[in-house]
């Protein structure tokens, strides 16, 4: 697989968080992990100039944490964004991507590319997609039993919302932040923990209460 970058000035090269919107568009990797880290804050060093890329060949509804997560992690960087300011055009015109660490087979690794951020953005989320697509997940920790995604508790609910999705309670919009499932059923969501927008705006007001979410039961919480 190759692409070749044209040759564009500073100016009209893609900024860091234009890069990440790039690379979404060309992303298909289904209900797998994916996620993005890059330092703007200056530091001794004058801040970092790569953006890091997280991914996970596992279902969204299992813990990367632990060992489940690092059997089945992608780490890869893209490099040569301006190191201050996510929104500043690439210096160079070009950025370079190279894959740092894999858990998955030899032949699903992916080569060190240098090109416009448009195209990098692409070569990424196309090797991402592959594997997402050929590679299944290997399993280590996780018992077959809790490998599926769960259901609801609620028969006539067929929605079950994973972490940061938007969702509608009883008393108003929020962001999913954990589910815990039914013990007496362990493929059964009971309940969510939502963090509620209205909240959110209380926070920012004195005496800045502590809030990190509401509990509902799973038939409560419905698509946003």
């Amino acid at each position: 697989m190759s692409y070749s970058y044209d040759r564009r000035t500073a100016s009209e090269a893609l900024s860091s968080n234009g890069f990440v919107k790039e690379f979404e568009s060309h992303l298909s990797v289904g209900d797998r992990h994916v996620g993005f880290k890059q330092t703007s804050i200056p530091n001794g060093l004058g801040g970092s100039d790569t953006i890091y890329i997280y991914y996970y060949n596992l279902p969204k509804h299992i813990s990367v944490n632990g060992a489940e997560g690092m059997n089945n992690r992608v780490l890869l960087k893209v490099e040569g964004f301006h190191k201050t300011d996510k929104d500043a055009p690439v210096p160079l015109g070009k950025v370079k991507a190279e894959l740092l660490s894999t858990a998955l087979p030899r032949e699903f690794r992916m080569r060190a590319k240098s090109g416009s951020p448009e195209a990098i953005a692409k070569y990424v989320a196309t090797y991402l997609n592959t594997i997402a697509a050929k590679v299944e997940p290997n399993f280590t920790h996780t018992p077959p039993e809790g490998r599926s995604k769960p259901t609801t508790a609620s028969e006539h609910d067929n929605h079950v919302f994973d972490k940061g999705d938007r969702v509608m309670t009883p008393v108003g919009p929020g962001t999913v932040v954990y589910m815990r499932m039914d013990p007496s059923s362990p493929h059964m969501v009971d309940v969510y923990s939502v963090f509620l927008d209205h909240k959110k705006k209380e926070m920012e007001k004195p005496p800045f209460p502590s809030y990190s979410g509401t509990i509902f039961k799973a038939h409560q919480v419905k698509p946003l």
